[in-house]
């Protein structure tokens, strides 16, 4: 409960701490000397919103909701703050524990995930078309990587001495494909849609020109790579009508598709609608239903939003030459002939961009580049592996095992345990300290020991130290983190103050229940249900002739339920069930559509793949439910009512011990 009410906290109800009154600004509200303005709560409302919207924009019914759940939650923190909390040990625990994920998020997100996201998502405006060469390096086992950086290097001297780059694609690159097309990739590509350090190379040149440097990409090979072209990236939405080879009878050379697109678009000139022509003569069925329409929109770089899906190159180039309303002259493709219509267009959603980025990022780019700004903290700070003891210890140990192995430290030297491992701030860590935690309960456990596992063992040391003092001072530095952390602080004191005065104190009432129930006996009956039989035979003609015979009295449904029903288990209770809920069972939610009454059967209906006949033996109408009966639906009803009576009474308290001042005049203002 209490991470859903932080979250509420952060997100909803005041997103942010108390601000500074503007003087000439009369207060809404005032709490002791603290007063709260139009411009407090605006502010507080806006950043509780996805959308740009203003306080005074609401209802005058919302609006005053709004006051007094800020009020409300004002009130409460100040209560808390008068009763010491923050001394309360559990309580400065979590503050602690909150600070330190608070404050390593922040800073991560401001230190590296924001600025690129803001590097892609300003990228993602445009969208490339490329030439690559590609330099493989051999396949594993071979760690050789000489000869291919040689090659690399080979081709980009061929360039610089000026000859063109598909000529020296096509007779050096190693991927076969692009080659023979002088290197040049067909797809257009945006941001987050190349590894970045060729994407970082693209967008640094201008069209026509190479990259004058060798892009490495361990266990691939080396690149190098050409801007072919560069166009902003925008949204299509368009319609085709298609004439196919394989749906015309004897039409390998596609004569007669050509024949039938031609006078469709002799047609389409004379007047025809796009629409009624795809209806009536397209050969994809899937968007002919639609006439011709693809709903989906559609981007060079991206493909369909939906799914990811392309068209093929001559198909994507025509749409993107033709404008909005235009439709083509009929064009070939492998899957026929086409004429094609551009819909409509609409530009890229930054929003929604800078979204994709964020989430792309943190799952491909965010670990490595925070690995990286940590291991540059550390460095500043003097954090130096002694190779040295390194070496030592991994030829002392069995680089098979783990440090789950209870004799995995069996043969390293007492005297190489003394030595230091490694170093940071001007403090040097023993190979024996990191030994004790390796081997202690926690997150050292399982380790591998080899060189990968003691680095490792040295992150789980080190990281967290950095990572401490980068943050240290975020509040004198960051005004931002400084709210943030206060609300965090005062959603941590608020609820320690709602369990002390309202959780802790609720127990069931039963005579506020019992008022309740009294006057709400309406809402309190029990549900309408049916005792059934059912006959259930796999096959549909035998349903027919059983319900013929069961409609003439040749057999007793008892009978017909004992000696065919088909429905494993049930010949043995003659096909029975009691009181079924029609809104939880099936077979009586069929009765209850059919509207039958006591003694009356169905005709055969399919389910379970069989044919049922189902009988209504009793119909037991909804009741009045008892006091007893009822309590487990009154639980949550008169828990929130108490819920509520101790808030109010709580905050009627509070209101008096601060001197709380609320300025209806001013507020009435506002909902005029």
């Amino acid at each position: 409960m209490k991470k859903i009410y932080m979250s509420a906290l952060a997100a909803v109800l005041i997103g942010g701490a108390m601000l500074s009154a503007k003087a000439d600004s009369p207060a809404l509200f005032s709490i002791g000397k603290d007063k709260y303005t139009y411009e407090d709560l605006n502010r507080a409302f806006k950043k509780s919103k996805t959308q740009d919207v203003e306080l005074n924009s609401l209802s005058c019914d919302s609006l005053k909701n709004y006051i007094k759940m800020y009020y409300s939650y004002k009130l409460k923190v100040k209560d808390a703050e008068s009763r010491k909390y923050e001394n309360d040990p559990a309580v400065k625990l979590d503050l602690e524990n909150n600070r330190k994920i608070v404050a390593e998020s922040f800073y991560f997100d401001r230190q590296i995930v924001e600025p690129n996201v803001d590097i892609m998502s300003e990228r993602r405006k445009v969208e490339k078309q490329i030439s690559y060469m590609l330099f493989a390096l051999p396949p594993a086992p071979a760690t050789d990587t000489a000869a291919a950086y040689k090659k690399a290097e080979a081709a980009l001297a061929r360039l610089n001495s000026g000859e063109n780059f598909a000529t020296v694609a096509s007779e050096m690159s190693d991927d076969e494909t692009t080659a023979k097309r002088g290197g040049r990739l067909d797809e257009y590509v945006s941001s987050g849609k190349m590894e970045r350090r060729i994407e970082d190379a693209v967008y640094g040149l201008q069209v026509g020109e190479y990259y004058n440097g060798i892009v490495s990409l361990p266990k691939i090979g080396y690149f190098i790579v050409k801007l072919d072209n560069s166009k902003p990236r925008e949204f299509v939405k368009f319609s085709h009508i298609l004439a196919s080879r394989t749906a015309q009878p004897d039409d390998s050379l596609g004569i007669k598709a050509k024949a039938k697109i031609d006078s469709v678009y002799a047609h389409l000139k004379t007047g025809s609608t796009f629409e009624g022509l795809a209806k009536d003569n397209s050969d994809d069925g899937a968007s002919a239903q639609n006439g011709g329409r693809f709903d989906d929109w559609y981007s060079c770089s991206d493909g369909f939003s939906k799914d990811g899906g392309t068209v093929i190159p001559e198909f994507e180039k025509t749409i993107f030459n033709l404008k909005d309303g235009e439709y083509s002259a009929p064009i070939e493709t492998l899957y026929g002939w086409h004429i094609i219509r551009r819909d409509s267009t609409r530009s890229i959603n930054i929003t929604e961009e800078r979204e994709k980025m964020r989430q792309l990022y943190r799952r491909i780019y965010f670990e490595n580049d925070k690995k990286a700004l940590v291991d540059k903290l550390k460095l500043q700070d003097g954090f130096k592996i002694n190779q040295n003891t390194l070496n030592k210890l991994l030829a002392s140990v069995d680089t098979n095992k783990t440090d789950l192995d209870s004799n995995w430290t069996a043969n390293i030297p007492q005297d190489l345990k003394k030595q230091t491992l490694f170093s940071y701030e001007k403090k040097d860590y023993k190979l024996s300290e990191v030994i004790d935690l390796m081997n202690s309960p926690g997150q050292f456990r399982g380790l591998p020991t080899n060189a990968e596992g003691f680095k490792k063992a040295i992150r789980y040391i080190t990281d967290p130290k950095a990572i401490n003092k980068a943050t240290k001072d975020l509040e004198k530095t960051n005004p931002e983190f400084k709210e943030l952390i206060n609300e965090f602080r005062d959603g941590t004191l608020l609820f320690k103050a709602e369990t002390d005065e309202v959780w802790s104190k609720m127990q069931f009432d039963t005579n506020m229940a019992k008022q309740y129930y009294n006057s709400h006996k309406a809402d309190f009956f029990t549900a309408k249900t049916y005792d059934v039989q059912e006959v259930m035979l796999i096959k549909e003609s035998d349903a027919k002739e059983m319900y013929r015979r069961l409609k003439s009295g040749e057999i007793s449904f008892d009978e017909a339920a004992e000696k065919f029903t088909q429905r494993a288990g049930f010949r043995e209770n003659k096909g029975k069930l009691y009181a079924v809920n029609p809104k939880k069972h099936r077979i009586a939610g069929i009765v209850d559509e059919q509207g039958l009454r006591e003694g009356d059967f169905t005709t055969p209906q399919f389910s379970d793949n069989g044919y049922s006949i189902i009988k209504v033996n009793k119909i037991n109408n909804p009741k009045q439910k008892t006091f007893e009966e009822s309590v487990q639906e009154l639980a949550p009803i008169v828990q929130d009512q108490m819920q509520a009576k101790r808030t109010n009474d709580w905050i009627d308290r509070i209101k008096k011990k601060f001197n709380f001042r609320l300025n209806e005049a001013e507020i009435n203002k506002l909902c005029k």
